[in-house]
């Protein structure tokens, strides 16, 4: 029998570990963008950004990224809910 909770524990990893990588190459993106940068691609940026700055540099825009999409997707969830609904 399979249990259940290990089911979920596991996917919850798997969506912790996808948000990490998407923290992480948004701030490589962000870096690279910048006028006449310095890296070479994208693994030399992350290299460099966790050599000089540390792990926390990936996270330091984190609360502005939250703040800035949560009503960018309510504002897309509500528009989806009220298009079903008109459709039925």
């Amino acid at each position: 029998m399979v249990d259940d909770d290990d089911d979920d524990d596991d996917v919850r990893s798997l969506l912790v570990s996808v948000a990490d990588c998407y923290v992480v190459m948004r701030c490589a993106s962000q870096r690279l963008q910048m006028h006449r940068s310095s890296y070479t691609g994208v693994a030399h940026c992350v290299r460099r950004i966790l050599q000089e700055d540390g792990f926390r540099a990936f996270y330091a825009s984190y609360p502005t990224t939250v703040l800035m999409n949560v009503p960018f997707m309510a504002g897309t969830i509500a528009e989806a809910v009220i298009g079903a609904s008109l459709m039925v």
